[in-house]
């Protein structure tokens, strides 16, 4: 029997939408851009998923058998580095992730001593090495971290755990953390009670020989760690030298000796809670209100000033509901755990429609929903618009609500507008409001928020509907080879393209797909 080339061609494929276009008469333009779109996507390789110790009894032996992209899972209970010459667990340079079932505080790897650290990075391993979801605790290390230690390499650790380590003697050492030449991201994390002796960090060291390395220390609470014995070259919180810093969202407190909590050069301090006073926008000189320190839990007492205090461009949309509409400062700041404050509170934006209406312009239109964690009512609720990003314009400058019920939220009853030129990259953006309301007892009250709509950052999707599918595939098509139309399909480099329709679109386009 004779086959069918275009069969053969899109075999394992939905045929439904071709057939479709095919009888619309639509060009064959995008038949052609079509079929490039999903040969890409057929050579996409599947990730393998790797359990310890289902499948492997140690992680390390996961680690070897696995390649880039895989996923090494570890059950809950309580795992020991690798004894031998190497008793520390090495990634190897690969970019794999590495993270716990269920948590840090069901996971825990227990160095029982060991004096090379717990994890050592130094194989050159970036971004997408990604260690996440353990405790770490009793490593020592007399040259590097006590719980971790990245030379000249760059991972991502998130919602660890790291107590009760130690390290010291040398220079660059640090009971907890010491990143050297090293660009890595450290989030979520709690440090708390590790140790650090004569030279060096209780907490982490950052240091290097290029005098070029960023790392990033982002929603951390440190707290409790100590250097013994210090010398003139010490914190014991964060001490860095040769090296630029980020620290963003943290909580850097009631680390011994309580001058010292983070000593050297930083690129920012910003948005952080720091003992002691720290120069730095958004930063906070007050005791955080951890509900039980003595008892190692960090969470915050709903009076908290670290609530609602981070850097309002930073995302917040896992913390739970009604939430501020910023995120907290430390450790579980953006995360399902983070504490809500009581009173009049900003929940969300609600978005109602997002319109390209120019070449690089959108115009989003939103409700607003407030909640109210006071113990009486409020109404006549008036929210205006204080202040906003240099490239936003505000349409509508207020919005109302009548009356809000004690431990209730509501929606307000109109829209405000923002329009936005996104030839200018945007994180989020940062709009200030006042809110004015009288309340049940008779009296008047206000409030400010200083919060950060998040924008849909995917320039691809030409017509501005909210998905990258058939009809911006169909744009492209009508504008290819030729100058941008309206809306433009103009969409690489992003942001504001180079004038022409064509590969560099189309590969745009192919990357943000979501069609199939």
């Amino acid at each position: 029997m004779r086959r069918n080339p275009v069969r053969k061609l899109w075999c394992g494929f939905n045929l439904q939408p071709v057939r479709k276009i095919i009888s619309n008469g639509v060009n064959l333009k995008i038949w052609l851009v079509m079929t490039v779109v999903l040969l890409c996507m057929s050579g996409i390789a599947t990730a393998i998923e790797r359990h310890v110790p289902s499948q492997y009894p140690t992680i390390q032996d996961a680690i070897d058998a696995a390649v880039n992209g895989d996923t090494v899972i570890v059950a809950d209970g309580v795992y020991t580095p690798s004894e031998g010459s190497e008793s520390y667990i090495s990634f190897k340079g690969k970019a794999i992730t590495v993270r716990s079932e269920n948590g840090p505080e069901n996971c825990i790897i227990n160095a029982e001593g060991y004096w090379l650290g717990i994890f050592v990075f130094e194989n050159g391993e970036g971004s997408n090495s990604i260690l996440e979801g353990f405790t770490l605790k009793n490593g020592n290390n007399w040259m590097g971290g006590g719980a971790i230690t990245c030379w000249w390499a760059s991972p991502t650790i998130s919602n660890c755990i790291i107590t009760g380590n130690y390290g010291c003697e040398m220079y660059q050492v640090a009971g907890g953390i010491v990143l050297f030449d090293s660009d890595a991201t450290i989030s979520n994390c709690i440090i708390y009670n590790n140790k650090g002796i004569y030279f060096g960090a209780g907490a982490i060291y950052c240091g290097g020989n290029s005098g070029l390395s960023q790392p990033s220390i982002i929603n951390c609470t440190i707290c409790n760690n100590k250097v013994w014995y210090p010398s003139h070259s010490y914190a014991a919180g964060i001490y860095s030298t040769n090296c630029n810093p980020i620290i963003k969202n943290c909580i850097i407190w009631g680390n011994y000796p309580s001058d010292s909590q983070i000593v050297g050069t930083f690129d920012s301090v910003t948005f952080s809670n720091i003992q002691g006073t720290y120069p730095g926008q958004g930063n906070i000189n007050t005791d955080p209100c951890f509900i039980a320190p003595d008892s190692n839990d960090f969470h915050l007492l709903p009076e908290s000033v670290c609530i609602d205090a981070g850097d309002p461009s930073s995302e917040f949309g896992l913390e739970p509901e009604p939430d501020g509409g910023r995120i907290n400062m430390g450790a579980y700041g953006n995360t399902p755990e983070a504490t809500c404050k009581g009173g009049l509170v900003l929940e969300s934006y609600n978005l109602v429609s997002k319109t390209r209406i120019g070449r690089t312009e959108f115009e989003y239109v939103y409700t607003m929903t407030l909640n109210n964690n006071s113990t009486e009512a409020v109404s006549n609720v008036v929210v205006e618009l204080l202040d906003a990003s240099e490239n936003v314009s505000i349409i509508d400058l207020s919005v109302g609500f009548p009356y809000i019920a004690a431990g209730d939220s509501a929606i307000s009853d109109d829209t405000f507008s923002i329009q936005v030129d996104r030839s200018v990259p945007v994180d989020a953006t940062i709009i200030s409001w006042r809110a004015t309301f009288d309340t049940a007892g008779g009296g008047a009250g206000q409030t400010t928020f200083t919060t950060g709509i998040a924008l849909d950052d995917n320039l691809s999707d030409i017509t501005g509907d909210g998905e990258v599918d058939f009809e911006d595939l169909a744009k492209l098509a009508e504008q290819w080879l030729g100058p941008p139309g309206s809306p433009s399909a103009d969409i690489a480099p992003q942001p504001d393209g180079d004038g022409i329709v064509n590969f560099l679109d189309f590969a745009k386009l192919a990357e943000e797909w979501k069609g199939f």
